[in-house]
């Protein structure tokens, strides 16, 4: 549920949301009718899906000469004895904490990097609602997190837009010495005329720019594939490599690796993860230890995607989400969760915004070798096996099997690598389960300003899709508001209020 408590106070807003001329707001033209090929033609929809992912890491190494100057900004910091902070929200966020983690596990003894995202490290999980769309809570994240003067701040949105994002690196010209950095996906010119808050941050000479565009995401909107795929390259790159030579041989052998995959060994794995959901069993995704933080971000971040219910702690007796992820070598919530993050959990313990800042409320997230145990009461389980390991990584989910060899290269890459697979995986899983049309996202959930502004343009899609053209945005969002009050968990709120606008009209 959204922060607005209507249709009339979103609509005073509204200008600051509606982001539809945003390149990463709009369909893929590659990629229309994928929710078609997911049933007719999955080889072509695992093709097609590579295709965009392949074309974006081609435009983001053309460009990639932008990383030397952030590397040399990164590494002059650290060497100073100044700490690297980096911020997000959603999944930047949890890109932000990916990259942390993989600092820490180079570096243990080390704290000179820091991740936070918007909500806190609970976000991890599920989204707080509203928390995106207050530069304020940027600010006092930030402050409360002890950011000095001698520190950077690496703060990456995917849109560019996001406000609490603008609202950390505004508050860090004014706290630190060194100029921050600004990482985003959309072209300057668009984002200036048309999103004012993106525009003051452009045009502010305190805060260094790192544009890294690749044009439309493969399913609209959906940041969490392509945009936050290059994104964590750049800061990746960036901060693992201090020589333009090894981190250009890298990304070659990376690329390579990549482009020869052999992505058709997915299908078997998409067919079969959607008929266990089918036939109302459950999945449990195990991980092993190099891997957990890419395997949880990419099965919570299904939830808000496609409007699934999130994952749930041992107290919640509500729906239950669809999977899990389990860390086996784990035995208690406490150590799955230091063992997902590499240190203890930040809460931002802000109880008078919102309870679920708390630690009490972290706590109940236990994702430890139990969470069969406490789940398997409410469904059959079926486990899902990820097991990276220095030279293999093996896929294992029932009958099917599938084991590939990691080339000689940085574990940045292996994170990036596992990551695009199983953003590939759970779109196509999702798109058998018709979770999307064509596309567009028609299974979004509207929990915050930018996401209410996409809900009703793909409603509008849809009705346009249909010949109905007189329905207004004002029109729409009412609906949405009058739907999201009484829709249940198994409808799509876009479908509905698409049948709603339609009838009318009828």
């Amino acid at each position: 549920m959204t922060h607005f408590h209507s249709a009339k106070d979103y609509l005073l807003e509204a200008d600051l949301y509606k982001l539809g001329p945003l390149a990463t707001e709009a369909p893929h033209p590659k990629t229309q009718g994928l929710s078609g090929l997911c049933k007719t033609n999955l080889p072509h929809a695992l093709e097609l899906l590579h295709e965009v992912d392949t074309k974006a890491l081609e435009i983001f190494f053309k460009n990639s000469e932008q990383i030397h100057k952030l590397s040399d900004k990164i590494h002059s910091t650290i060497d100073g004895g100044g700490r690297v902070f980096l911020c997000g929200c959603g999944a930047t966020g949890r890109l932000s904490l990916n990259i942390e983690v993989l600092y820490k596990q180079l570096n243990p003894k080390s704290q000179a990097v820091r991740a936070f995202m918007a909500g806190g490290d609970i976000a991890l999980v599920h989204s707080l609602e509203g928390f995106e769309d207050y530069s304020e809570y940027g600010a006092r994240h930030l402050e409360e997190l002890g950011f000095g003067e001698s520190d950077l701040l690496i703060a990456v949105t995917e849109g560019g837009e996001t406000p609490f994002v603008i609202g950390a690196v505004e508050r860090a010209t004014q706290i630190s010495k060194i100029k921050p950095y600004f990482l985003y996906c959309n072209k300057d010119k668009t984002l200036i005329a048309n999103v004012e808050r993106s525009k003051k941050i452009i045009q502010n000479p305190d805060i260094i720019k790192l544009n890294l565009y690749v044009g439309p995401m493969a399913l609209a909107g959906s940041t969490r594939m392509q945009a936050s795929t290059v994104q964590m390259l750049a800061v990746g790159m960036a901060l693992f490599f201090k020589n333009d030579q090894e981190r250009t041989e890298q990304f070659k052998i990376f690329y390579n690796f990549w482009v020869h995959f052999d992505r058709k060994a997915l299908q078997p794995f998409i067919e079969r993860e959607a008929l266990i959901y089918k036939e109302k069993s459950q999945v449990i995704y195990e991980t092993s230890e190099g891997s957990s933080i890419v395997v949880f971000t990419d099965t919570t971040e299904r939830s808000p995607t496609f409007s699934l219910p999130a994952f749930e702690s041992r107290t919640e007796v509500s729906l239950r989400s669809l999977c899990y992820v389990s860390i086996p070598t784990t035995q208690s919530a406490e150590e799955s969760w230091e063992h997902l993050l590499l240190r203890e959990p930040h809460c931002l313990n802000w109880p008078e915004i919102d309870i679920r800042t708390t630690k009490h409320y972290l706590e109940g997230y236990n994702f430890s070798q139990d969470v069969a145990t406490w789940r398997k009461p409410q469904a059959k389980i079926e486990r899902f096996i990820i097991d990276d390991k220095k030279i293999m990584c093996t896929f294992e989910l029932r009958e099917n099997k599938f084991s590939f060899r990691w080339p000689d290269m940085h574990s940045l890459f292996r994170h990036v690598t596992l990551k695009m697979l199983l953003n590939t995986h759970s779109t196509l899983v999702m798109g058998l389960m018709e979770r999307f049309d064509s596309n567009i996202m028609t299974w979004v959930r509207p929990s915050n300003g930018k996401l209410i502004d996409r809900s009703a343009r793909s409603i509008i899609w849809l009705l346009e899709q249909n010949n109905v053209l007189n329905i207004t945005y004002k029109q729409v969002v009412e609906c949405v508001f009058e739907q999201m009050k009484i829709i249940n968990d198994k409808e799509s709120l876009v479908l509905k209020c698409f049948n709603e606008l339609k009838n009318e009209q009828a």
